[in-house]
């Protein structure tokens, strides 16, 4: 656990917030200690996931010439509340979702800081309606706006 925003006043110590990095489960307590003085453990408490759930496309993909290298695409990796967790690395892959022809570029990422950014990408034929999915294990998938590549 990493706290932060710790106060004293008084004879008093305030936490503002704590971080329990993969410590997800039931009946954790911290403890406090100081030279001279007992021992004090706090009452039981159950620390849940505030990790990602969901892929979101930040950057939707803009319609152009078939063949043509696309604008760059971006997806992040969202918690429920929609907040981007900066500390995910997670694999995501995109795909054509709607639409006919073959995407091509790296259709793989790593996200940094909670984003992969796609660049490079391309649609072998021209149509209209096409969509890109985006994928990664454990995490909800994405489908994008539709766009048109003439």
């Amino acid at each position: 656990a990493s706290c932060a925003g710790l106060t004293a006043a008084s004879g008093v110590v305030s936490v503002r917030s704590c971080t329990f990095a993969g410590l997800v489960g039931t009946n954790y307590t911290l403890s406090a200690s100081a030279t001279g003085l007992t021992t004090a453990t706090s009452s039981s408490f159950s620390p849940t996931s505030s990790g990602g759930t969901q892929l979101v496309f930040t950057t939707q993909p803009v319609g152009g010439t078939h063949g043509a290298t696309m604008s760059s695409v971006a997806v992040s990796v969202e918690n429920a509340s929609g907040t981007v967790i900066t500390t995910s690395t997670a694999s995501i892959t995109i795909a054509l979702g709607s639409g006919s022809g073959r995407l091509s570029g790296t259709l793989t990422l790593n996200a940094v800081n909670g984003v992969a950014t796609f660049s490079g990408l391309s649609i072998s034929r021209s149509g209209s309606g096409d969509t890109l999915v985006v994928t990664s294990s454990g995490l909800t998938s994405a489908t994008s706006t539709a766009f048109t590549e003439l």
